[in-house]
């Protein structure tokens, strides 16, 4: 019977914190057990905040099993909760909190429909959210922050970059949010490599390096400094920055490295294969050989921008080896995707590399159209050598 709220809360409380812990081992019929028999207590507990909670758990289940249609429908279902008659400001979870991680699912959702548009805009009414409300969870506003990022550099959202560097001064930092700091940092890193502002790159690549102690995330900094140096062509700081970058790499259980950060790899193979294709099949071949899954919860786990970055790294490595062809045919499928999800500096820089391998206009002329509206970046260097290299060769 239905008659102890009290008793319902802490049943309530303890069912989400186990459907949390089994979705994240991917014990995904037992977490759905438990959201099936629990119900009647989150209700019977009479408290908002529990009820918005499990709902956004329930959704982040739905997730984690690729059910979108449905992880969107019960996200919803948190703004549906009815929180006047049934307000609590003791439970740990306020309800603006969860609504603002509501819409950050939502936002993921979009994100696999590879809308990412729409995903940034999810993000800053998050970030809204928490910004009108008296309630302010650092760790939480920072993630948003984080994700919307990286969104930013990556579809070259000017605006939305100025916005987040704006709340960097008024965001108290500890050590749970140093990894958030690096990711933001170097995200506007690339943002103002975009602008042309090359020496605010590379001091947001330095402060991201220095506001972390985590290995492959330092090793990530110095290879971002060994990509715009050689943009830049300034060689000595390349070099010296790649054997940072690799003299680092040996210190790393890569095994062990359970997040996105295993990346790193591939990004190390990408720039290493420019001295040493022996080191860069080296890293390459390591990167493929971690057998320890990603949490379902990683987008990581199930998109194309993944298997596009990981195309242009085995590209690169294909490439310093000689085999020009398979390069080439690889190189092509990340262009599509980059092409397709809207990525388009990004598409342009491998278009680049594909008008200098194939001599096609379309990619020569692509890089052109990005290059033009970024006209003070290395990207717009690079296709004026290409042209220059072109003219010559003629």
């Amino acid at each position: 019977m239905i008659d102890n709220p009290a008793s319902h809360l802490r049943r309530g409380e303890q069912a989400v914190i186990r459907m949390s812990a089994l979705n994240k081992l991917r014990r995904f019929e037992e977490a759905t057990a438990i959201s099936g028999d629990v119900r009647p207590y989150i209700f019977g507990a009479v408290c908002a905040p529990l009820e918005a909670e499990f709902e956004f758990y329930v959704a982040l289940l739905h997730f984690s099993q690729r059910d979108t249609q449905a992880a969107s429908e019960a996200a919803v279902r948190v703004f549906e909760v009815d929180s006047s008659p049934f307000e609590r400001n003791d439970y740990f979870a306020p309800l603006v909190v969860t609504q603002a991680l509501a819409l950050e699912l939502l936002g993921l959702i979009e994100a696999r429909r590879e809308r990412y548009a729409g995903q940034a805009a999810h993000l800053r009414d998050a970030l809204q959210v928490l910004e009108r409300s008296r309630v302010r969870d650092s760790y939480v506003f920072v993630s948003l922050l984080a994700n919307l990022s990286f969104i930013v550099r990556d579809l070259d959202f000017e605006s939305d970059a100025q916005y987040v560097r704006s709340q960097l001064p008024n965001i108290l930092w500890n050590q749970d949010l140093e990894s958030k700091r690096f990711h933001i940092l170097r995200s506007l890193g690339w943002c103002s490599a975009l602008r042309g502002d090359h020496l605010a790159a590379f001091r947001d690549f330095r402060q991201a390096s220095e506001s972390t102690a985590t290995i492959p995330l330092k090793i990530l900094a110095a290879l971002d400094r060994v990509q715009l140096s050689r943009e830049l062509h300034e060689g000595g700081l390349a070099n010296d920055e790649l054997a940072t970058a690799e003299d680092l790499s040996l210190r790393v259980d890569w095994e062990m490295v359970m997040s996105e950060d295993r990346t790193v790899l591939l990004a190390l193979s990408r720039e290493v294969a420019a001295v040493s294709p022996a080191r860069a099949r080296r890293a390459y071949d390591r990167y493929c050989s971690i057998k320890s899954k990603l949490s379902p919860q990683f987008l990581a786990d199930s998109d194309r921008r993944s298997r596009a970055d990981q195309a242009v790294a085995h590209a690169s490595v294909l490439r310093s080896e000689g085999e020009v062809n398979r390069a080439t045919l690889l190189l092509e499928e990340a262009f599509q995707i980059y092409d397709q999800v809207g990525y388009r500096w990004r598409a342009a820089g491998v278009a680049i590399e594909l008008a200098q391998l194939t001599s096609h206009e379309r990619y020569l002329n692509y890089a052109q159209a990005e290059a033009s509206a970024r006209p003070h970046s290395w990207m717009a260097r690079r296709v004026f050598s290409l042209e220059l290299g072109e003219l010559v060769s003629a």
